[in-house]
C-alpha cells in the first residue's frame, strides 16, 4: 500500500471510530465503553512497531491464532491500586462485567507476588494489568481497531484529539553493540550448590527449580520490539508477549501454557523434563529415569491444584514430547471443568507456581529456593496473559527478558531432581538462553 493510500486508509479509520465516539452517551451507566471497526488485513504487530507511545502490549497465542497489539492506557490496575493480587483480579473481574464491550485486561504478576519488587524489578510492581487505549486484535484472518473510553476520566473533546495521533508510523530501530555480560550464579558455584541440594532431595523436598540471571549492558538504548521480532523468527509455537511502560520492557517467548479458560473449562499443561534435539548418546525423554521424575512431580501438583478449585479433571492421556526450537519437553495436557464460583482470581493464585517453575512440595520449595537462589526472580516464570469475560488465557513467562535503557536481564531455569548431573543442567539452561545470544551476537558464558 503506497504512503497516500496508508493515509487515507487511517484517516478513514479515524473518521469511523470519531462518528462513534459522538454518538456515545458519556452519562450511560458503563465504567468503560469499547468503540470498534474492522480492520482485516493489517498486522497487528506492524502497527505497534509505528506508534511512538511508551505503554505498549502485545500478545500472540502459542497456535498464532489470536494476536493482539496495544497501545495507551485506558484503564491500570497495578500494586499502586490494590494492595493484593486477588483483589486487584476481582476489580478486574467486576469492571469487564460493567464495561461495555468485549473489554480485556493484559497483564502479568511477579513470580512471588506477596513479594515488594525491588531494584530492576520495582517499577514493574508486584502485579500489572492495563486496558490499552487503542487495540488491533486479529483472530485468524479476521482483524479490529478498538478504541476505549473511560466514563469517569474521558471527554469526547479529549479522545478525538487522542484520535489525531493514532496511525501506521515509522520503525526505526537503534543501533548499539554489546559491552558486557555476566551471569549469576557462575558455572563454579552452580556446580557447588547443586551438590549441596542433591544432599537434601528425598527428604522432605522432592524437586526445586533453579535459575541463572544474566545481565547484559549495550552502548546504547536496546530496542525492545527489535529484540522481540528477532526472537518471533527464531521460535515456533510459543506464547509471545512485550509489555512496556516508560524506561522498562518485559518480553518473551514462551512453550509454557499455565492455563486457558473458555467459560468454566480450564487446560492447562505440565510441561517439564528437558532435552536439547539430537543429543548424542542420550536416550529419548520418555526413556530417561530423571526427566519423567521431574515431570511426575509437576503432574502431582497439578493434580492437587485442581483438586483446590474442586475442579473435575478429564482423564489425563499419556505424557508425551513436544518440540521447541532445538529443545524437547516432556508435556502432559490437563482439562477440568471448574464450578461457577471459580473466577480467575482463584485459578491463577492456585495454578501458580506449579513445581515446573518452584518445585515439589511447593511449601518446602519456597523455603529452600530463597536459600539456594542468590537473586530475586522479579516477573521471570510469573503468569502472563490477557483476561476477559468468558475467556482467559495465560503463559508462563519463562524464556524472558527486562529490558532497562542499555540493560539487559536474562532468566532461565532448571528443575534438579535426584539423578539430575550439575552441568547437564548448567547446559541446558545455557540452551534456553541462545536464542537471546544468538539475536545479540554474543558468545555464551563460561
Amino acid at each position: 500500500m503506497s504512503e497516500s493510500k496508508t493515509n487515507r486508509f487511517w484517516a478513514g479509520l479515524r473518521d469511523q471510530l470519531r462518528t462513534q465516539l459522538t454518538r456515545l452517551d458519556f452519562a450511560g451507566e458503563w465504567e468503560l465503553a469499547r468503540l470498534q471497526v474492522d480492520v482485516t488485513g493489517t498486522d497487528p504487530w506492524l502497527w505497534l512497531k509505528g506508534q511512538g507511545q511508551a505503554d505498549k502490549v502485545y500478545w500472540q497465542s502459542r497456535d498464532g491464532r489470536r494476536e493482539s497489539a496495544g497501545l495507551g492506557l485506558a484503564c491500570l490496575i497495578d500494586s499502586t491500586t490494590h494492595q493484593h493480587l486477588g483483589e486487584a483480579l476481582e476489580a478486574i473481574r467486576r469492571q469487564i462485567e460493567a464495561s461495555d464491550g468485549d473489554l480485556r485486561y493484559y497483564g502479568g504478576v511477579a513470580f512471588n507476588p506477596g513479594e515488594e519488587q525491588s531494584g530492576s524489578w520495582k517499577e514493574l510492581g508486584r502485579f500489572r494489568f492495563v486496558v490499552p487505549r487503542f487495540e488491533i486484535r486479529r483472530l485468524d484472518e479476521a482483524s479490529t481497531l478498538s478504541m476505549v473510553i473511560s466514563r469517569g476520566a474521558d471527554e469526547a473533546s479529549v479522545m478525538a484529539q487522542c484520535l489525531e495521533q493514532l496511525g501506521q508510523g515509522q520503525y526505526d530501530p537503534p543501533a548499539y553493540r554489546v559491552l558486557s555480560h555476566d551471569v549469576t550464579p557462575t558455572r563454579r558455584k552452580w556446580c557447588e550448590q547443586m551438590d549441596l541440594l542433591r544432599d537434601e532431595l528425598g527428604l522432605d523436598l522432592e524437586k526445586l527449580v533453579l535459575a541463572c540471571r544474566e545481565r547484559i549492558q549495550c552502548s546504547a538504548p536496546i530496542d525492545a520490539l527489535g529484540l522481540l521480532e528477532v526472537l518471533r523468527r527464531q521460535t515456533k509455537q510459543s506464547f509471545e508477549f512485550l509489555f512496556s511502560s516508560a524506561g522498562w520492557t518485559f518480553l518473551g517467548c514462551s512453550p509454557e501454557k499455565l492455563y486457558e479458560r473458555e467459560g468454566q473449562t480450564v487446560s492447562s499443561e505440565a510441561m517439564a523434563g528437558t532435552r536439547s534435539v539430537g543429543a548424542i548418546g542420550a536416550p529419548s525423554l520418555l526413556e530417561s529415569p530423571k526427566d519423567n521424575l521431574e515431570h511426575d512431580y509437576v503432574v502431582q501438583d497439578m493434580r492437587e491444584a485442581f483438586g483446590k478449585l474442586e475442579g473435575t479433571l478429564e482423564g489425563i492421556p499419556a505424557k508425551s514430547v513436544v518440540s521447541w526450537n532445538s529443545l524437547q519437553h516432556l508435556s502432559t495436557p490437563l482439562v477440568a471443568a471448574l464450578p461457577d464460583t471459580c473466577t480467575d482470581a482463584g485459578i491463577l493464585q492456585t495454578l501458580h507456581p506449579s513445581a515446573a517453575v518452584l518445585g515439589y512440595p511447593r511449601s518446602r520449595a519456597w523455603q529452600r529456593l530463597q536459600h539456594y537462589e542468590p537473586f530475586r526472580r522479579g516477573w521471570y516464570a510469573g503468569p502472563v496473559g490477557w483476561i476477559g469475560k468468558d475467556k482467559a488465557e495465560f503463559a508462563v513467562a519463562i524464556r524472558s527478558a527486562l529490558v532497562r535503557g542499555k540493560a539487559l536481564e536474562l532468566y532461565a531455569g532448571a528443575g534438579i531432581v535426584k539423578g539430575s548431573d550439575p552441568l547437564q543442567e548448567w547446559e541446558e539452561i545455557q540452551s534456553k538462553l541462545r536464542h537471546y545470544h544468538e539475536a545479540l551476537g554474543i558468545r555464551q558464558p563460561e
